[in-house]
């Protein structure tokens, strides 16, 4: 199971939500994802190993984060898309990806 930046596998808001896409946009600002994997189950694991828990909190909309941390506080995001259920995380936490899966990315 792989858990990895795919930089060349980028989405626009748009792409992965339709119109509520360019709503998401102007009150997000991100213009970008990033495809991380190709199913939520790809990233339990690798979630898991680490100490972490993986939560969704609104449909499609997932949060890693630490037990006694409240959603606001949680590590980082992931978003699945609708039709294929691609994992994707957002440009801004391309970093904190990174940081948290250090030998996947």
């Amino acid at each position: 199971m792989t858990l990895e930046l795919r930089p060349e596998m980028t989405a626009s808001p748009e792409d992965l939500f339709g119109e509520k896409g360019t709503f998401w946009r102007k009150i997000t600002g991100i213009s970008k994802l990033f495809r991380v994997a190709d199913n939520i189950d790809e990233v339990r694991p690798h979630v898991e190993s680490r100490g972490l828990l993986l939560t969704e909190i609104w449909r499609s909309s997932w949060v890693v984060w630490r037990e006694g941390q409240t959603p606001e506080q949680s590590e980082m995001s992931f978003f699945t898309d609708r039709v294929d259920g691609f994992v994707w995380i957002t440009e801004i936490e391309v970093e904190k990806f990174k940081e948290l899966f250090r030998e996947e990315s």
